[in-house]
């Protein structure tokens, strides 16, 4: 069923449409992690599977796996459980040698994460894409996505488009979390152990999205935000990893502006509503006001 934003008839050039991997997965489009890990298996890369669930296991008693949650995994490392799984394993009391080629190996396999990214990203099928949403050309889009799916199957101009994380054409695409932490704050009761975790944070630290960066590189675009009336969010869980973007987009817009949301099910009320408060604390100068919601399967 194409869906047609009624309530932007005549608007379209003051609206922002944030979109997320829900955008991609409503057109079918095989963008989840999980795809991301059977492409890996697929083309000789078991290792990086094998070592980067080593560093980040799955959360909260094996509910959450890093292949369906892969962002939220990584920003909830726990340094005492890495240094305690892999104390064990290394059958060894302190030895800087035999640590120091653990945290090697752990920047070798981080190292990693962006280009394997990217390369699954490029070979993502969207030629044979259908266009079930009403897009303006004249529009704005913020994208979290690395696909070309606005581009390519909407037609929607490159300046009208912020690929906030990169896409397949960039050099590099953005994954990581936002817990970018000074090792020397990290305090153990021994020595070894604060030694060892410092050095793992170092490694942790380069997955840092370095969010106020790219909003700078980015500055253009966010500055075509100050007639935007409308916002659409449209396929993104508005987790507290992208959070800051948000907020930044909250602070640009005119002053009363009206979001939409796209609800991946009628259960997304809640989630919208702790949302629009979380941001709303942090950006007293602005309000979200809450405009329509759209049933948005996928």
């Amino acid at each position: 069923m194409r869906i047609e934003f009624n309530d932007l008839k005549g608007k379209e050039e003051s609206t922002l449409f944030i979109i997320g991997n829900g955008f991609d997965l409503y057109h079918d489009v095989k963008s989840k992690y999980k795809h991301f890990c059977c492409w890996l298996n697929l083309n000789d890369h078991e290792d990086f599977v094998e070592d980067i669930e080593h560093i980040f296991p799955k959360l909260d008693g094996n509910q959450i796996s890093l292949w369906s949650n892969f962002e939220e995994v990584l920003q909830s490392y726990n340094l005492d459980d890495l240094y305690s799984t892999l104390h064990t394993e290394n059958h060894v009391h302190w030895d800087p040698k035999t640590w120091r080629k653990t945290a090697q190996k752990m920047e070798i396999t981080t190292r990693q994460m962006r280009p394997l990214m990217r390369e699954w990203a490029k070979q993502i099928e969207i030629n044979n894409v259908n266009p079930n949403l009403e897009l303006s050309k004249k529009s704005l889009y913020l994208t979290f996505n690395y696909t070309n799916l606005l581009e390519e199957t909407y037609q929607i101009p490159s300046d009208r488009i912020c690929h906030i994380h990169g896409s397949v054409d960039d050099d590099e695409v953005i994954v990581g979390h936002v817990r970018w932490k000074k090792p020397e704050d990290y305090n153990a009761q021994s020595d070894e152990k604060e030694i060892v975790c410092r050095e793992f944070l170092k490694v942790l630290n380069k997955l840092n999205k370095e969010t106020d960066e790219q909003i700078g590189k980015h500055e253009t675009f966010f500055n075509l935000l100050k007639n935007v009336t409308h916002v659409v969010v449209l396929g993104h869980s508005m987790g507290d990893i992208d959070r800051v973007y948000f907020r930044e987009v909250l602070n640009r817009v005119q002053k009363g502006c009206h979001w939409h949301f796209g609800k991946h099910s009628t259960n997304d009320d809640l989630m919208i509503h702790k949302f629009i408060n979380a941001t709303q604390e942090s950006c007293r100068n602005n309000k979200i006001e809450l405009s329509n919601c759209w049933i948005f399967n996928y």
